[in-house]
């Protein structure tokens, strides 16, 4: 039985959809990690968030889709340039063309929705160097995408790779090289995240402990003389201790209406941008510190 295109439809529908699906990302991928550099380092004082807007979830996100769904595009795009050269598959094969269509015209919806979307943020007051920026980011991925698939449409050799496609591989890997580059120049590492979490944890547990302190006092007109003074009936035993060492927290009375907590913090958020996520009070070093309260009488 011959193994033409024509009788293997599936095979090439899978292979063409799962490129367009990893190009996507890819583009995506590129695009976001491009954006948040750009919006770390052209920071607008305007910004509704801290840092001008730049956001390390965005950035860890692009670099996973990235890393995942670039190397399933080149091994899509080896097998399908493979069947091209074996003839299993024909240029000319109405399948391919109506498949080679979809890309252009799933990529041309994407890329047109991303331009609509930087010039929403740009017509609300976003920086025009930052506008300027990711504009001609968004219309280089776009040129490349839609000139390497509009090039595919009118290829007519299968014997040979043209050299125009090799080039095409080479900006394609060049491009995600750089930006997965770029993307680990400005997010955090792993252990770093981890620390974050833990110390947001940690004054997560002193608000619910500062919200106690406050019950307490409004019932009994004094602060408690330490922590173990809110039993259960107040807060439980397990916001009194760090969640990785289970050591005590720290705490000390320092008058009538206010009062320290402390515990050992991972991470030093002073004078740091990462700081502004959270309250001014809540800022710290590494290291064991000190928070001061204040009592909030809680209204009867």
């Amino acid at each position: 039985m011959s193994i033409k295109s024509k009788h293997h439809p599936a095979k090439f529908t899978f292979l063409y959809l799962l490129s367009l699906a990893s190009l996507v990302m890819v583009a995506l991928g590129v695009g976001m990690i491009v954006f948040e550099f750009i919006n770390k380092y052209v920071p607008d004082f305007l910004s509704y968030s801290y840092q001008g807007n730049f956001s390390d979830a965005q950035v860890k996100f692009a670099f996973s889709a990235l890393l995942i769904s670039a190397p399933i595009y080149f091994v899509c795009s080896y097998f399908l340039e493979k069947n091209l050269k074996k003839g299993n598959l024909s240029l000319s094969a109405s399948l391919r063309k109506w498949l080679l269509y979809l890309i252009i015209f799933t990529a041309s919806v994407v890329i047109m929705g991303w331009l609509i979307g930087l010039l929403n943020n740009f017509l609300d007051g976003e920086l025009s160097l930052r506008f300027a920026l990711k504009a001609l980011t968004a219309i280089v991925i776009s040129a490349l995408v839609l000139s390497f698939y509009i090039f595919e449409i009118k290829r007519t050799q299968t014997q040979i790779t043209p050299l125009s496609f090799k080039i095409y591989g080479i900006i394609f890997i060049a491009v995600t090289l750089t930006a997965l580059v770029l993307s680990l120049l400005i997010m955090e590492s792993p252990q770093k995240a981890r620390q974050n979490k833990l110390d947001n944890l940690i004054l997560n547990n002193f608000n619910q402990i500062s919200i106690a302190v406050d019950s307490y006092y409004s019932e009994k007109g004094e602060l408690p003389d330490s922590l173990e003074a809110l039993d259960q009936k107040f807060l439980g035993p397990k916001q009194l201790l760090d969640p990785q060492t289970q050591e005590p927290f720290g705490y000390r009375v320092i008058d009538k209406d206010s009062y320290e907590l402390c515990a050992n913090f991972r991470t030093n958020t002073e004078n740091d941008a990462d700081s502004l996520r959270f309250n001014y009070r809540d800022e710290h070093k590494a290291g064991w510190q000190c928070l001061e309260r204040e009592v909030v009488p809680m209204k009867p």
